[in-house]
């Protein structure tokens, strides 16, 4: 039996540049071996529910820009680049906040599915983080917020799956951010809602 597992460029007469890649696996066999060795199923698996939780614990140094007087904070996340509809959730809001520590202890859970369909998604998947000063009427105003990353985990989470069921246990991942003990860490939160914007400044973790 010859085998080979070989990334093939693919070409078009009217670009220069490679239009793409294909993998794939290349099987030479006689026709007796064909006949003992069965098709293998290649077939993507079935796609499985899980749960993606985010655990709010408290903020420190949180302020509104050169503002100083008390901030009614609240916290709202949304789950984005996944193949779902997006979910956003908001967490209560901690009233008064004038030294920038406010504590919640407040969970966000987002149901989702995995694998995802594509790779792309999978890669684009984070957590949008914005915290909100609460206003009596409206939306309120928002004081800085950040991206989490969040394709590593579920990538690791699909993979575990099966070593999870069979140890009856949870998965041990790396934290992002200022990681402290166990899970929980410290995540830098910027004025401009994005940890990208280059000319935001820190407003607090």
């Amino acid at each position: 039996v010859a085998r080979r597992r070989a990334p093939q460029l693919l070409h078009r007469e009217t670009a220069a540049a490679p239009q793409g890649a294909l993998e794939l696996w290349v099987d030479v066999v006689t026709p007796e071996e064909a006949r003992r060795e069965p098709f293998r199923d290649i077939s993507l698996p079935a796609p499985e529910d899980f749960e993606l939780r985010l655990l709010l614990f408290e903020t420190r140094f949180l302020r509104k820009g050169n503002i100083v007087r008390a901030t009614d904070a609240y916290f709202r996340v949304a789950l984005r680049g996944h193949d779902g509809a997006e979910q956003v959730q908001e967490s209560d809001v901690h009233w008064g906040v004038l030294d920038g520590n406010a504590r919640f202890n407040w969970r966000f859970l987002f149901k989702l599915k995995l694998p995802l369909n594509t790779r792309r998604s999978l890669e684009g998947m984070y957590l949008d983080i914005q915290c909100w000063d609460h206003a009596l009427m409206g939306e309120g105003e928002l004081i800085a917020g950040a991206q989490l990353n969040v394709a590593k985990l579920c990538r690791d989470a699909w993979l575990s799956r099966e070593w999870c069921k069979e140890k009856e246990t949870g998965i041990n991942f790396e934290t992002q951010g200022r990681a402290s003990t166990g899970a929980r860490f410290w995540f830098g939160l910027l004025h401009g809602g994005g940890a990208a914007e280059v000319a935001s400044t820190s407003a607090g973790e």
